[in-house]
């Protein structure tokens, strides 16, 4: 899902897109609802990353931020493990690594750097 998002989103729409899932995200109680929905979005984030557009690139780096830290939030208050929380966050960040195409493999540094 989240790959044919991305392949079908045009560039222009992808700022928009991103703050609407952040909007959502935020209202959204449910851990298990937030990590669902992080992942299938996680692939926009990325690709929004290395886009031309200034303002696609903050929504992304904003959502990104947003979501390392409900990850640490979420968990921390669920398990009282906010390492568990950075850990899962982390794993999703890593996945991008496995990118085949070296923009993608670049907007996970990007995305991994930022987050640092």
């Amino acid at each position: 899902l989240g790959s044919s998002m991305a392949a079908a989103t045009v560039p222009g729409t992808r700022g928009l897109r991103l703050r609407c899932f952040k909007q959502a995200l935020e209202d959204i109680d449910d851990f298990q609802t937030i990590q669902m929905v992080s992942q299938s979005c996680f692939v926009e984030v990325l690709a929004s990353c290395r886009d031309v557009s200034i303002k696609s690139r903050e929504a992304a780096y904003d959502l990104l931020s947003f979501l390392a830290q409900s990850y640490c939030e979420k968990l921390q208050t669920v398990d009282n493990d906010s390492e568990h929380g950075l850990r899962a966050f982390f794993k999703l960040l890593v996945a991008g690594l496995a990118a085949k195409r070296p923009p993608m493999l670049a907007a996970a540094l990007n995305c991994m750097s930022r987050v640092l």
